[in-house]
Parts: C-alpha cells; sequence; structure tokens
C-alpha cells in the first residue's frame, strides 16, 4: 500500500497505474491509503504531498534491527534516507552521508530513538549480515 503512494508521488504514476506495479488490489489501497488519497470532480485519484499514516519500519540499535512506529511520509522518508547512508557507508566505506544522522532522534509515539551512527557498531552489523536495505519496512507477524 506504501509502494503505490510512493509511485504516485516519486514516479508520476496514476492511482491504477502505481496499483499494478506494486501488485496491490486497488480496493486494499483505497483501505490502507484513503486518507492520503483524494478523487477529483473528474474521477481521478489524487496523492497527497504527504501523510501522517503509521508505518511499521526496521530501525538499528547497536544489537540490530527492530520494528518501529514510524508516523507520516516525511519520517518515512528521512527513515529511508537513513537506510540508504548505512549502506553507502557499508558498500564504499565512505562515512559523508551517514554525518548528517548524528545526534539526530527518530520519534516513535511519546518516544524517541537516536539514530545508529557509530561506524564500528555499523560495521560489525554489516558483517553479521544483519543490515539489509531491502527490509526497510518491518515485516507483519
Amino acid at each position: 500500500m506504501f509502494d503505490v503512494l510512493g509511485l504516485m508521488r516519486t514516479k508520476g504514476l496514476s492511482f491504477r497505474q502505481a496499483c499494478v506495479a506494486s501488485h496491490t488490489d486497488s480496493r486494499t489501497a483505497r483501505k490502507y491509503a484513503g486518507r492520503a488519497l483524494t478523487k477529483t470532480s473528474s474521477g481521478k485519484v489524487r496523492v497527497s504531498r504527504s501523510d501522517r499514516l503509521t508505518r511499521r519500519m526496521q530501525f538499528l540499535s547497536p544489537s540490530g534491527p527492530y520494528a518501529l512506529s514510524v508516523r507520516g511520509s516525511k519520517a518515512a522518508s528521512e527513515l529511508a534516507r537513513y537506510w540508504i547512508a548505512v549502506d553507502w557507508y557499508l558498500a564504499t566505506g565512505d562515512d559523508s552521508k551517514l554525518t548528517a544522522f548524528e545526534g539526530k532522534r527518530m520519534r516513535s509515539g511519546k518516544e524517541s530513538f537516536p539514530y545508529l551512527t557509530d561506524r564500528h557498531a555499523l560495521k560489525k552489523l554489516g558483517n553479521a549480515n544483519q543490515v539489509t536495505f531491502e527490509d526497510l519496512y518491518a515485516r507483519a507477524a
């Protein structure tokens, strides 16, 4: 369902095209993302620039990844940028993208969690195959 919203926002796909591309039934997408979608007078479905929907996403701690509830597309995008920075660092050794997250925290409900930027801890998790960008969204239990 978040794939549909993302494809509409970043690729400019129509609602129907985004549903097909993400293998998501349009009724399912409307059910779960309805607040982020609006119908125009001509019947076209549009997506808002951002939303406040809650997503379960992977977050990194020194002991490994865990699921965290992230509210809003802006926070989800920031977490995705963090994962890209981590992936870049582990692949190239270049930590320049990680510096943007030093001292920053991710809010989840009433709590906030620091982004893991310790290079040694990241390398340790990477060597143990605990860091995989493909698993950004937490799996449903």
